[in-house]
């Protein structure tokens, strides 16, 4: 399955060159409320969440209070440690409404091969009940298990109970609101390393991203969107991925690499 990820040109040529994605922590992607939404969705499950499902009764209160804090400390970024990042695909193709919301061009990747390659793909969640369902498991789990991981280290938080809670996060962050459904999106979400975040300016603040790597096979595809001049975009783009698959087989010792270019459908409108 393909996975299309809308950008602007800069962001297609930096992909293409280094063969390297940028994923930014979830705090700090262009529309943080989809954050606050997912929370949302937990925090009200864990409100409806019978305690007796968690394994120790003895601390199931302190399990609770210590997710419902996590969450509440994520949510206004003054949570720390273990951050998550994440970088937004869809699985619809030549889509107007991404063009108008992202970029002028889009990338197509090869899902298979960025899991083969180790990354996490998780598909975003629309529907009410099933946001509401897959809230319930994860916390029936997740709570259950920090309940008897305090049971053990005497009611202490232990580096296990903050990996489970991390688990609540990635999944808040696949809860969407039902009207970007046509948005079909996916998101890669990954946990790197503290020495491996990274940092760039935007809007008068800097933005804490990670770069991953990805084989070149992964990327299948790119599309210029609907914009003036398309065709003479088209033609730089070929040109430009011409250049950029001979210096990969020069280094690669003639691997064959080819991504092809195409332009979008929906016509250009001033």
């Amino acid at each position: 399955m393909n996975l299309y990820h809308y950008t602007d040109a800069q962001a297609v040529q930096s992909i293409l060159v280094n063969r390297k994605l940028w994923l930014t922590d979830l705090r700090f992607m262009n529309d943080s409320t989809e954050l606050s939404h997912g929370v949302d969705v937990l925090k009200n499950a864990m409100a409806q969440q019978p305690h007796g499902l968690f394994y120790n009764w003895d601390h199931a209160e302190n399990a609770i209070s210590y997710l419902s804090n996590s969450l509440s400390e994520y949510e206004d970024a003054s949570w720390t440690e273990d951050p998550v990042f994440a970088m937004s695909f869809s699985r619809r193709d030549d889509l107007l409404s991404q063009w108008r919301g992202y970029g002028n061009y889009s990338v197509a990747f090869d899902s298979e091969r960025l899991e083969e390659s180790g990354l996490k793909l998780r598909s975003c969640i629309y529907d009410s009940k099933s946001k509401a369902d897959q809230a319930s498991q994860k916390l029936t789990n997740v709570g259950a298990s920090i309940s008897q991981s305090m049971a053990e280290t005497n009611g202490c938080i232990s580096v296990h109970s903050i990996d489970k809670q991390i688990e609540l996060i990635e999944l808040a962050a696949t809860f969407k609101d039902a009207g970007f459904e046509e948005e079909s999106e996916v998101r890669m979400i990954a946990r790197p390393d503290q020495h491996d975040i990274r940092y760039r300016p935007r809007n008068g603040m800097l933005i804490p991203y990670v770069e991953v790597e990805i084989p070149p096979e992964a990327i299948v595809g790119v599309r210029v969107g609907p914009i003036r001049d398309q065709h003479l975009a088209s033609i730089s783009m070929k040109m430009f991925l011409g250049s950029v698959e001979s210096d990969y087989r020069t280094v690669g010792g003639d691997v064959e690499w080819s991504v092809p270019v195409d332009i979008s459908k929906p016509p250009y409108r001033q």
